[in-house]
């Protein structure tokens, strides 16, 4: 039901008011059983963090392509809105009231960018609005929102001018995806539109600097989480469709309180008993009573408790906080199989008042297992990392679902080793900036990565200019085009061994399948990349130093069967490791050159090479002081009489630069 008060008109049309700042408003029409979104989204979302303009967003959820419960909680508003903008296809996206016409498809999300959100926000508006709600209760529990918005006319604006109130979840999580795309998280979710998609009509008689107050309330019904509850309200004119303000009101809490501190547990031996405290804060100005509740499930291979106040093991507690006490609650988790733990011990705080139950805090303490390969899959197929890495050594399989949340943090040297990360046929999202950043100091420090899947190049182009330079600066290799076909397809591209490499020749290269995959270009000198045979240049190329890395162009899920899937890995492992690998052009060393002794005085001796290697010694300006040809497995090159200083040792192999090694001459 809405309540109308007239506010008195507070201002005389001869007072001057200026125009206000412009809150954009994003509407942007989705499906959870719509491919393409679930393929975009994270673009959106993207675009939605960087803006820095205001902005407000909804999202309406389609009849269509297939089944959605977001639709079907409330068909007569996200129905309304769709006819009302003449929406035929998903995802679609109005802004201010227009589709944006950046692209050759208005509304997709290639005719909008974080710059046109911007743009969009600096054009004055002539109205405040001011949004803001809270909870009422009835028999004992929290029952509907109450809305109060308040529009203000600030600079003259005519036409049919409706304010649009809309009560949205800010995020939905999903345990298993709703529809078919895969999607669990969805954001800005349109719940209720009040009192419903018609909005409320603005009086045609307000004068600049008059105000009008109106009030809402809607009993909440098919709310997943009241405490993701939020409001967004619009003004807009029905005549052109144009929005011309808008408004948001913040999730909040009757007793507002956080649960901080958590900790990130990663486990570095098999058994083990570790105590974390997490933390327990709060707004409230008197002593307040919350339960906080241990872990209803356990992850496998651990047993997690609270300890109260004697250390005694509890599945629940009673706590009393206020702003000026946050109080610490002791976590034991006990380790019974440390071997590939995965999943999050999750604990619920909520204020004891059973009014305000229905509001819990929900904090996940994430379990890791450290090891000395991790393996990243973006495939929806698990399996195809799972049996990947034959060899017995120490390992962590991550899923597609987990790598998305996996803390940037844990990417280290003091976790893992070794990182393999496979794109399959995801192009956005692969990895969040700040886990690619954690990707280049973990090979800083002389960690060894590989990456497969020809979609880190799109990834580098559209999604992350962080992706561009870790391409270009630690793999040698950069987005040039797409293939000759329509949509990138190249036809029949075929992946072979490039003669004179080793890792692509220890296995079976047939059904690795002819796929449309995008062209990537090495830059010298290059990296362990493996490439197709039309790639220019093609093969494997290696820079032996601190680190060692590796780019194969193709996804690993095409190394078809599994049997070559675990030899693929298996001699890329063991490229990492410097071993020798037999391959059909023989046995060949990929053991980096090593230089001794260094520093050294007068000769320097090279060793792990093969006959035929050749190493030439340069200064630091490029110019040749000492070349020579192995004719066994060591060579050994003159310094006498060089002056002091950094001198490097380059090894070629077969043509190809394959390691470069400093040189350091003492007098």
């Amino acid at each position: 039901m809405k309540h109308l008060l007239l506010a008195s008109l507070l201002a005389a049309p001869t007072l001057a008011f200026a125009q206000t700042q412009r809150v954009v408003l994003l509407e942007y029409f989705t499906q959870a059983s719509c491919p393409p979104c679930a393929s975009t989204n994270p673009i959106i979302a993207q675009r939605i963090n960087a803006a820095t303009a205001p902005l407000v967003v909804i999202k309406y959820h389609t009849s269509w392509p297939g089944v959605d419960p977001m639709y079907t909680q409330n068909t007569a508003d996200n129905g309304a809105r769709t006819t009302y903008y003449g929406v035929s296809s998903v995802p679609t996206s109005i802004m201010n009231g227009r589709r944006p016409t950046a692209g050759n498809s208005p509304g997709s999300p290639s005719s909008w960018n974080v710059d046109t959100i911007n743009a969009q926000g600096g054009v004055p508006s002539p109205f405040e609005l001011k949004v803001k709600h809270n909870y009422i209760i009835s028999n004992n529990r929290v029952d509907s929102i109450a809305v109060r918005a308040v529009v203000t006319k600030v600079a003259d604006a005519t036409g049919d001018l409706r304010l649009q109130t809309v009560v949205i979840e800010k995020e939905i999580v999903f345990p298993t995806a709703p529809g078919s795309n895969g999607e669990t998280v969805f954001p800005h979710v349109m719940k209720k539109m009040l009192p419903n998609a018609n909005g409320t009509t603005l009086p045609t008689a307000m004068a600049i600097g008059d105000s009008m107050v109106y009030n809402f309330k809607w009993r909440l019904a098919n709310v997943y989480d009241i405490r993701q509850l939020a409001v967004v309200g619009f003004i807009q004119n029905n005549t052109g469709k144009r929005v011309l303000q808008g408004g948001y009101s913040a999730p909040t809490q009757p007793v507002p309180f956080a649960v901080t501190n958590v900790p990130r547990l990663i486990m570095a031996s098999s058994t083990d008993t570790i105590t974390q405290s997490i933390t327990v804060t709060t707004t409230a100005t008197s002593p307040t009573q919350f339960k906080v509740s241990g872990p209803r499930t356990q992850i496998a291979g651990t047993s997690t408790k609270l300890l109260d106040a004697t250390g005694q093991a509890v599945d629940s507690m009673e706590i009393t906080a206020d702003a000026a006490n946050p109080v610490q609650v002791p976590v034991q988790v006990i380790i019974t199989n440390g071997t590939n733990l995965r999943g999050n011990i999750t604990l619920q705080v909520r204020p004891s008042d059973p009014r305000f139950q229905a509001f819990v805090e929900s904090s996940a303490i994430p379990v890791y297992s450290r090891a000395e390969l991790l393996v990243i899959s973006k495939d929806a197929n698990t399996s195809v990392a799972v049996n990947a890495p034959t060899q017995s050594r120490s390992r962590y399989i991550m899923n597609r679902t987990e790598s998305g949340s996996f803390p940037a943090e844990l990417i280290s040297r003091a976790n893992y080793s070794k990182i393999l990360i496979g794109s399959a046929n995801e192009f956005s999202g692969l990895l969040t900036a700040a886990q690619i950043d954690s990707l280049a100091a973990f090979m800083d420090a002389g960690g060894d990565v590989a990456l497969m899947g020809c979609e880190w190049g799109y990834f580098g182009v559209a999604g992350s200019p962080a992706m561009t330079s870790l391409l270009r600066d630690y793999f040698g290799a950069r987005y040039t085009a797409d293939g000759p076909g329509a949509n990138g397809a190249d036809g029949t591209v075929s992946v072979r061994a490039v003669t004179g490499d080793t890792i692509a020749t220890g296995f079976v290269t047939t059904n690795m399948g002819s796929a449309s995959y995008d062209q990537l270009a090495l830059v010298p000198p290059g990296v362990a990349s493996f490439t197709y045979a039309n790639s220019t240049p093609a093969g494997i190329r290696t820079r032996v130093g601190d680190r060692r890395t590796f780019f194969a162009s193709f996804p690993l899920n095409s190394v078809a069967p599994a049997s070559n899937r675990n030899r693929f890995v298996t001699n890329l492992l063991n490229y990492f490791d410097g071993l020798s690998v037999t391959s059909t052009e023989g046995e060949v060393s990929l053991m980096p050159m090593v230089v001794a002794p260094n520093p050294t005085q007068g000769e320097a001796r090279f060793l792990n090479l093969l006959p035929g290697d050749v190493v030439r010694l340069t200064d630091l300006a490029g110019r040749l002081v000492a070349e020579g040809t192995a004719t066994a497995n060591q060579l050994t090159l003159s310094l006498e009489g060089r002056p002091a200083g950094l001198y490097l040792a380059t090894h070629v192999r077969r043509n190809a630069v394959v390691g470069m090694v400093q040189v350091s001459v003492v007098r």
